[in-house]
């Protein structure tokens, strides 16, 4: 199992005389900053880094925010991905709310024009073009289709019968017609986003789950993370205006339960999510569910 004093030392081989700090680490990779380059290593394969290297450059030209420019070092003692440091800064909700009100909207506004440009991009076209670097645009959105391979994990902490409720809600939500699919980035959040000085939305980062599919998933993150939901008010209100299309809040709520309970799943099935599991399955995931049954 990799961790952040083994990458370390590693690191300080491959980048001799670099100043390297460690950054943090999540569910699939531990990140660095070599320097003024930021490096992430994968838990298990670095394909989610691939596909990101080969999409960025697709659309870099497509779309006015920054994208990083990824180099992927696969013949590594450990694979890589390295890309310069965006300049400029994070923000998560805690950060929007205290900017003025005009500076909000001007965010939204950043944030309505990142979209529907990635939203209105040919995704035909697009894949068309990351195919040809072996990346398909064109992946299945969810994880298991089939109920039961999630109950196997599911059983234990939950009744018969609830679990059968739970089962009846999942398949609607795999089930739900979607009219219109469309490239979309997949974890579009604050965390993912660089804001320049002005607090103006200057780039985006982090592509490895992008893919062509429901539009909606792009707006998971503004709507779960904003206690309010003033700010993903104003978001969704202007997208509808320029794009004419509206962001269901109850289509959320299903997708998030999707996630949620595909998150049994992988914490049992991924071996490099195993030390994540135990802390995280009990605290959360679980109790999170049992909402989702019982609303």
């Amino acid at each position: 199992m990799i961790n952040k004093d083994i990458l370390t030392v590693f690191l300080q081989t491959t980048f001799p005389n670099a100043c390297i700090r460690y950054l943090g680490e999540g569910w699939t990779s531990i990140a660095f900053q070599v320097d003024d380059r930021i490096v992430r290593i994968p838990r298990e394969h670095p394909g989610k880094y691939i596909k990101e290297s080969v999409v960025c450059n697709v659309i870099r030209d497509l779309i006015s925010f920054s994208v990083p420019c990824i180099s992927v070092n696969k013949n590594a003692e450990f694979s890589y991905a390295i890309h310069e440091k965006m300049i400029g800064r994070t923000w998560n909700m805690n950060y929007v709310s205290g900017l003025d009100k005009n500076a909000q909207i001007l965010l939204a506004d950043d944030c309505v024009d990142f979209l529907s440009q990635i939203h209105g991009l040919d995704a035909d076209k697009l894949n068309s073009k990351t195919k040809l670097e072996n990346v398909d645009l064109y992946y299945e959105e969810f994880g298991p289709r089939d109920f039961a391979e999630l109950e196997y994990y599911l059983k234990s902490f939950f009744t018969e019968n609830d679990l059968m409720i739970l089962a009846k809600k999942y398949d609607e939500a795999l089930n739900f017609n979607v009219i219109d699919r469309v490239f979309c980035h997949g974890d579009f959040n604050g965390n993912n986003c660089i804001l320049d000085e002005n607090d103006r939305l200057a780039g985006v980062f982090d592509w490895g789950n992008c893919g062509i599919g429901e539009r909606t998933k792009d707006f998971m993150r503004l709507f779960f993370t904003d206690p309010d939901k003033e700010f993903f008010n104003i978001v969704s209100q202007k997208y509808e205006q320029k794009t004419g299309v509206h962001i269901d809040e109850n289509r959320l709520h299903q997708l998030n339960m999707v996630e949620t309970v595909n998150l049994v799943y992988w914490l049992n099935v991924q071996e490099s999510l195993h030390a994540i599991k135990e802390s995280d399955l009990e605290a959360w995931v679980i109790p999170a569910i049992g909402n989702f049954i019982s609303d």
